[in-house]
């Protein structure tokens, strides 16, 4: 019965058949056991995992290394990775030997949670002789932000065939490990992220000499092209891709547009993308064929239809991938994504006809080359960010990572995380309701108010306008993740006020096509029962006032990192 809810990856069923044996007097095993922990672990359930290990001695099993390294697995989250090292502390405390797999799910808990240090300092705590190509391969994964180390590993691995130690008097040779694909692909992920394209491609040549690039691989190599806006290099490389018969994907054409559009603008001498564009729908073979639903009008939710492509406005509180599957369901098609909208976000939502279709990269193409225009509404609260009609930027890298069963963003240093732009305008400003948090105002003794905003997503990373407003103490209302929440919000609601209005990109004939979604009526009732901040008002005139010497003081609230 444990094999069976461990099928189906339900781990309360799984520990409730082991609490059974338990209660009936049923000898168990430390295998049953561990087996039960596996099944937590792969539903990221760690607390389940540590608390099963610390159960263990009451149900008269004493936990052995299996059961240790499922526990240390357990732990690659941002949160958790201490406690990894924590039980690899704990077993080298005891008589248990450690191998290979304990040291690497150790390492892994420090990549999850971009903590490059630690997992150097695990690589080279283990015994001589332990080290595998997964433990190498996870450092330097872990030093994806710091090329250098991730070189300097490399070199080791490729220059050094095996390595020699110490025991007792005598000198033993230990084969080192040979790089393999993964070794080459995170490598060059860190010389991407390091800026240096002329290393990644140095890497990808020595590659092609003894393993097959991949997919991972040539998105490595055209992201650090684009990455340094090196677009002719991108563009001989894509046609180095497609003449060994390697169907581009739309990440890989999408690099190679951003390349040509970041210097576009800035140059006359640079081609224009429509030869570009026209290549790749040859490639691809793009053809845009005539659906046949004939429940395209009558849904209320589908906002625009064109051959091979459905345009739908989300509702909140449902995720893209739930309302994909029930429009899909309704329709009588299959859908394919290629943009998301948080679970708690509304507005527009494009839909291309077909599972990873030629229209679908062509699409996905489009949104991962910038090319796609978006137009969101939002409401946040804080200090001002301006008059009415004030435009600004916000430019602050941003890093994914996993919290428990959850993947959240964070503002971090431009080293630590990927480009992340977002303009805005401020469309009204609203006086809070009166209550003893908005009369505090901040610690800086400014004073809070609403603030409607146009804003314009220029990259498409996770969670990115809620964390860049967020990361300026002005959340958006209604943000239960990144804001204050219910009890120290102005306006306090469980509907997160974001909204995606817009959307203008290339249908799949190429032509310009433009979307449109008017704001939820909720959220248009929420913002009636405001009172605008009028010129004259007492606290307009007290925040005008203040805004002017901010002013004057240098900031210009462009907010750029």
């Amino acid at each position: 019965m444990i094999g069976v809810a461990k099928t189906v990856g339900n781990w309360r069923l799984a520990i409730g058949f082991l609490d059974e044996m338990f209660h009936w007097q049923i000898s168990s095993t430390t295998l049953m056991a561990g087996s039960v922990m596996t099944v937590c672990q792969e539903a990221s359930q760690w607390h389940a995992v540590l608390k099963l290990l610390g159960r263990l001695p009451l149900l008269r099993l004493t936990p052995d290394l299996v059961c240790f390294n499922i526990a240390i697995s357990s732990c690659e989250g941002i949160g958790t990775w201490r406690l990894a090292l924590s039980l690899l502390e704990g077993i080298l405390g005891q008589s248990l030997r450690v191998n290979a797999v304990t040291f690497n799910s150790a390492i892994t808990a420090c990549v999850k949670a971009i903590q490059w240090q630690a997992a150097l300092s695990l690589l080279w705590q283990m015994p001589s002789g332990l080290p595998d190509v997964i433990s190498l391969n996870a450092a330097i994964a872990a030093c994806s932000q710091q090329w250098q180390y991730a070189v300097e590993l490399f070199a080791r691995m490729a220059e050094h065939p095996d390595h020699r130690y110490h025991k007792g008097n005598c000198m033993i040779k230990v084969p080192f490990p040979s790089p393999d694909d993964i070794t080459y692909n995170s490598v060059i992920t860190a010389c991407e992220k390091g800026g240096m394209w002329t290393l990644a491609l140095h890497f990808f040549a020595k590659m092609q000499n003894r393993l097959k690039p991949n997919s991972v691989t040539y998105q490595g190599v055209l992201s650090a092209c684009e990455r340094e806006s090196q677009w002719e290099t991108a563009l001989a490389f894509l046609t180095l891709l497609i003449s060994r018969q390697e169907l581009p994907s739309a990440m890989h054409a999408g690099s190679v547009i951003h390349s040509l559009l970041k210097v576009q603008s800035k140059s006359e001498m640079v081609p224009r993308i429509d030869p570009l564009l026209h290549w790749l729908r040859e490639v691809w073979q793009v053809q845009a064929a005539a659906m046949t639903s004939k429940k395209l009008g009558e849904l209320k939710e589908v906002v625009a239809s064109l051959p091979g492509l459905v345009v739908a406005s989300k509702p909140p509180g449902v995720s893209t991938e739930d309302f994909r599957d029930l429009l899909a369901k309704e329709l009588k098609l299959e859908l394919s994504i290629v943009s998301r909208l948080d679970h708690p976000t509304s507005g527009v939502l494009p839909l291309v006809v077909g599972n990873d279709s030629p229209g679908d990269r062509w699409v996905r193409a489009q949104f991962a080359g910038r090319m796609v225009c978006k137009e969101y509404a939002c409401l946040c609260e804080g200090p001002s960010l301006g008059d009415v009609g004030y435009q600004g930027q916000i430019s602050v890298p941003l890093r994914t990572l996993q919290i428990d069963e959850t993947w959240q963003s964070e503002a971090c240093d431009l080293g630590d995380g990927s480009e992340a732009v977002t303009d805005f305008e401020v469309m009204e400003r609203y006086l809070p309701p009166f209550s003893e948090e908005s009369a505090q105002g901040t610690s800086e003794g400014e004073l809070k108010e609403l603030i409607f905003l146009k804003v314009f997503p220029k990259t498409g990373r996770r969670h990115q306008i809620r964390v860049h407003f967020s990361s300026l103490s002005r959340p958006l209302v209604g943000d239960l993740t990144y804001g204050p929440g219910l009890g120290g919000s102005l306006l306090p609601t469980e509907r997160l006020f974001l909204h995606c209005r817009s959307l203008s990109f290339l249908d799949l004939e190429g032509k310009s096509f433009q979307v449109n979604s008017s704001l939820p009526e909720e959220l248009l009732d929420l913002l009636q029962t405001l009172d605008k901040m009028v010129p004259g008002h007492a606290v307009c005139e007290e925040r005008s006032e203040a805004e002017a010497c901010t002013t004057q003081a240098g900031l210009d609230y462009s907010f750029e990192s």
